[in-house]
């Protein structure tokens, strides 16, 4: 999978479950290549202390979150 120039590929961790702070704003990048560089959202939108809810945690999902960019607002 390329990641597009800027984001940081995103691996999860027990240590770290979400980049950054969840206040911050990003744009992401689905396991399916879909990148929300338009849109941009706080991490915490998408994430959930119930991991199947969870799109930083790595499920093997389409919706899993495999790379980040933190954006200015």
């Amino acid at each position: 999978m390329n990641i597009p120039e800027g984001f940081t590929e995103w691996v999860w961790s027990e240590d770290k479950p979400y980049p950054e702070t969840l206040e911050t704003k990003v744009a992401v990048m689905f396991r399916d290549g879909y990148v929300t560089s338009t849109i941009p959202d706080q991490v915490g939108w998408w994430w959930s202390e119930i991991k199947d809810a969870d799109n930083w945690f790595p499920t093997g999902s389409h919706s899993d979150i495999v790379a980040y960019k933190v954006v200015e607002n």
